[in-house]
């Protein structure tokens, strides 16, 4: 996990200076970082589903941040992949997609709001 962080990151400062112009939207290392995510909390809730300790998932914090994480980049990750190409293909449409954007980011914070009310609940039973 380390590594996949240290090589992203060098990545990601290599793309400002030597890829991408440092005044572009950085799509690229933006993909990069979503599908990262996407696969983290893809295995979180391999491991959760197959340890199977929990018993309401409902009820479990976590859940709701990771399914907060997981909505958000898979449907930002085609805004990165092509941010650059609306751009230039129609800015009526590029306002669509941050539209979009804008949609999933309100979903992203209802949902991990959701997790940390959750999470508050369960400390005060315990």
């Amino acid at each position: 996990m380390y590594s996949i962080i240290l090589a992203f990151t060098i990545y990601s400062i290599g793309n400002a200076f030597f890829i991408q112009s440092i005044w572009d939207y950085p799509s690229v290392p933006s993909s990069i970082k979503a599908l990262i995510i996407i696969i983290f909390s893809i295995l979180y809730f391999h491991k959760t589903m197959v340890e199977a300790k929990i018993e309401k998932l409902f009820h479990e914090p976590l859940i709701w941040i990771n399914t907060a994480i997981l909505f958000y980049f898979t449907g930002t990750l085609f805004f990165y992949i092509l941010f650059n190409i609306n751009l230039e293909f129609s800015v009526p449409f590029t306002k669509v997609t941050i539209l979009y954007l804008k949609i999933s980011t309100v979903l992203l914070y209802i949902l991990v709001s959701i997790g940390f009310w959750k999470s508050k609940k369960a400390s005060i039973k315990r």
